[in-house]
């Protein structure tokens, strides 16, 4: 697994909360600060650039994947 927070605008984070090779939620990166943070947004709860270490904190042991999206297009 590479660096999440290499993520950039447009690339998908994926998260699976209890580590059985189901995604259980899908997330877009939509915002990424000078210091490296990615924000994500996504419809649970409506949420809109919610900082990734917030999500890492909340499911520490989750399995995470991202994916490139942008990279995909060149």
């Amino acid at each position: 697994m590479g660096n999440l927070y290499s993520l950039t605008p447009g690339d998908i984070l994926q998260l699976d909360k209890d580590k059985n090779g189901n995604i259980d939620h899908s997330m877009i990166v939509t915002k990424k600060d000078p210091s490296g943070m990615i924000y994500l947004t996504y419809h649970s709860d409506s949420q809109k650039d919610f900082a990734f270490d917030k999500i890492l904190s909340k499911y520490p042991n989750a399995n995470y994947y991202g994916w490139k999206l942008y990279d995909s297009f060149i």
